[in-house]
């Protein structure tokens, strides 16, 4: 226990000592150039960061680095006072961490094609006519299922997305130009606005009485 007291004084000492540790204690980027720390920005966040990390709260950041800190002084003082309890819940929490992992990866695997051949497509094509900032993932704003013939599209617009009969046209082109077919557009901009883009098979040449 005593030990494990110095050497978390001792790292707290070291990190205080440096002008990165106490920016880093203190949740703000390590990097002076790129941060942007302001009472503003302590709880609500920077939406101009150029990922989520330099987007995230001061306080998020914080919550974060800390959180490791206590987590690996309390592995130590675990492994002191009670071992074989400190290595069963390391191995558990390791299990669940690989099956999540394993998840994750198959997640992406079972997913590639449409990533390839439907969001990403149709992300880069509408990103111009809808207006998404740069740091948008595809993924996040393109909604398609396996079966997206059947059951559609749905495609999320900023929250400040203004409906005009242009985008609205353009839509329905970029969507026929990229899935194939012809493909409608209903617009919903009630609260967050959401398109969702229906495929619509081309009639038949001939029928029949009983169709």
């Amino acid at each position: 226990m005593i030990v494990v007291l110095l050497v978390a004084l001792g790292c707290i000492a070291l990190t205080l000592r440096s002008q990165t540790g106490r920016r880093f204690l203190t949740g703000q980027l390590l990097d002076p150039n790129l941060d942007q720390f302001n009472r503003s920005t302590f709880f609500t966040g920077d939406p101009t960061g150029v990922s989520q990390w330099t987007r995230a709260s001061v306080a998020h950041r914080i919550t974060i680095r800390l959180g490791c800190v206590l987590l690996a002084f309390a592995y130590l003082y675990g492994l002191i006072t009670y071992p074989a309890l400190s290595v069963a819940i390391c191995a558990t929490l390791a299990a669940a961490i690989s099956l999540y992992g394993g998840y994750k990866s198959w997640r992406w695997a079972a997913t590639r094609q449409l990533r390839n051949h439907v969001i990403n497509p149709l992300y880069d094509g509408l990103k111009q006519t809808v207006g998404w900032a740069d740091n948008i993932k595809p993924g996040d704003v393109v909604l398609v299922t396996k079966n997206y013939h059947r059951d559609g599209v749905t495609v999320l617009p900023p929250s400040d997305f203004q409906r005009l009969d242009t985008p609205i046209e353009h839509t329905e082109t970029i969507a026929s130009r990229t899935l194939g077919g012809n493909w409608k557009a209903t617009w919903d901009l009630v609260g967050q606005p959401t398109v969702h883009l229906q495929h619509t098979p081309e009639p038949p040449d001939q029928v029949t009485w009983d169709e």
